[in-house]
């Protein structure tokens, strides 16, 4: 409700909450929003913050219980082609590995730099194990999830970052934004995170770490106030909607019915059916003529005993004859007879071959459409993972031609996410005073006519023992 305005009085917007909360007083040109948590936007548009805020987390949750990543590396991992293109995305993505290069080479409009060697450089690169521990595991959480953590290290002087280490970003969690200058200050780390806690206050707040965190529009005003000995640096892809995190292109993958579920249920599927499933290999008809031309008039004075006997002998002999590989090429009689003047045949035993479903996956779904569509929403072509694409032969009979575009795109469209990722890193060489910039080194594929071997290297390209 609202009340008048009558000459200098001031109006105030009364508003109820709707969760059972005090009524709120504000001025009409404040913003207001729902603090009701099972309240929408009308459209059907998110809410302008996540509802989680107000659930009691002291730091940003990540989806839904705070369990996001966790439930996206869980979802990947349980089908094979999910882990299979994401570990190629990392591999893309890590390429042949680090290089740098010095930022004076780029002088003069010079777009064609070399690859530096530096002695300083290389022995912090080896103490910081910059090629073996952060890089691919900041290729392996960014290609997850779109963002990494870096701690940085200052030494005990403050002048030089002395190190620098990756934090796995399923235990790191952004506390949340300040409510004056809506900027978020600090990270949250711990092994916590996404594991058994179902509840904020379950949440153990003696493992957990806080690391303040670097803001990259004001570095230089930051660091000169900062006094601590380490920080944190958050490099992400900014994505339509984001507030704390990426939301990743290929999350529909892991919505209820989604591609990865199909591709998990084939696999069950075949499971239920061979282990529940009767298996009809052969359909045997048996006229009943062939008896009474077998035995005869004696057939007619058998009991019903002795009739069951006589078909049960003759069903064994037609199943040990039939029973598997060991009892290949061997021969089935059936004596029958026959009228010489219609040609009519009485007495003859028919045998039909079923069709194993199983076997020809005629009951299955298929793999092959749901591993495309996987493959192409983690922006991986199904050629690179040798599956064939709609409308063409993918791998096979192509002359390796598509495979070998899909790559070379692959790693082109990579730059702008490498350039994202190794933010934290070309930081700490401004910081310290060197003039280089870090990037990634590649092996483009050509064709044998161009290179014998198929295989285009850069003149970046360590080689070694050649």
């Amino acid at each position: 409700m609202s009340s008048a305005t009558q000459d200098n009085k001031i109006t105030l917007q009364v508003i109820d909450p709707g969760d059972g909360g005090k009524p709120i007083a504000v001025f009409p040109e404040a913003k207001v929003y729902s603090t009701n948590p099972t309240k929408m936007a009308t459209g059907g548009s998110r809410a302008p913050m996540p509802r989680e805020l107000n659930q009691g987390y002291a730091w940003a949750p990540w989806g839904a219980k705070d369990m996001l990543p966790t439930k996206m590396r869980c979802g990947i991992r349980e089908v094979p082609i999910a882990s299979a293109a994401m570990q190629k995305k990392i591999e893309l993505m890590h390429g042949n590995g680090l290089i740098y290069y010095k930022n004076s080479d780029l002088a003069g409009g010079n777009i064609k730099v070399k690859r530096h060697y530096d002695p300083v450089v290389e022995m912090w690169a080896q103490k910081c194990r910059l090629h073996t521990r952060w890089w691919p595991a900041v290729c392996a959480d960014y290609s997850n999830y779109l963002l990494c953590f870096s701690e940085l290290v200052k030494n005990r002087a403050g002048n030089m970052i002395s190190g620098i280490f990756h934090k796995p970003a399923e235990h790191c969690r952004l506390e949340q934004m300040d409510k004056r200058s809506h900027q978020v200050e600090r990270i949250y780390y711990s092994p916590d995170f996404g594991s058994s806690y179902s509840t904020p206050t379950q949440f153990q707040p003696d493992r957990m770490r806080k690391l303040p965190l670097l803001p990259w529009y004001d570095e230089e005003r930051w660091i000169e106030k900062f006094r601590g000995n380490s920080f944190a640096y958050y490099s992400y892809f900014t994505t339509p909607g984001m507030i704390y995190y990426p939301e990743v292109f290929w999350a529909g993958l892991f919505q209820k019915g989604g591609w990865l579920e199909v591709a998990k249920n084939v696999s069950r599927i075949i499971t239920a059916m061979q282990n529940n499933q009767i298996k009809i290999v052969y359909l045997i008809h048996i006229p009943d003529t062939y008896f009474r031309h077998r035995y005869g008039a004696a057939w007619d004075g058998f009991d019903e005993k002795e009739r069951t006997k006589k078909i049960d002998e003759l069903i064994d002999s037609i199943n040990e004859k039939l029973g598997g590989i060991e009892d290949s090429y061997k021969s089935i009689t059936s004596m029958v007879l026959q009228d010489p003047m219609t040609g009519t045949v009485w007495g003859k035993i028919e045998i039909e071959a079923i069709e194993d479903k199983v076997k020809e996956g005629a009951w299955v779904p298929s793999a092959n459409e749901s591993n495309a569509q996987i493959s192409f929403a983690m922006n991986i072509h199904p050629g690179t993972m040798g599956l064939a694409s709609h409308g063409g032969n993918g791998g096979a009979g192509s002359g390796g031609s598509d495979q070998r575009e899909a790559f070379n795109s692959a790693i082109t469209m990579n730059t702008m996410h490498q350039l994202i990722a190794l933010e934290a890193l070309n930081f700490a060489m401004r910081y310290n005073g060197w003039d280089i910039t870090w990037a990634v080194d590649h092996t483009y594929h050509t064709t044998t006519n161009n290179q014998e071997s198929g295989i285009q290297e850069s003149e970046n390209t360590l080689k070694v023992g050649q």
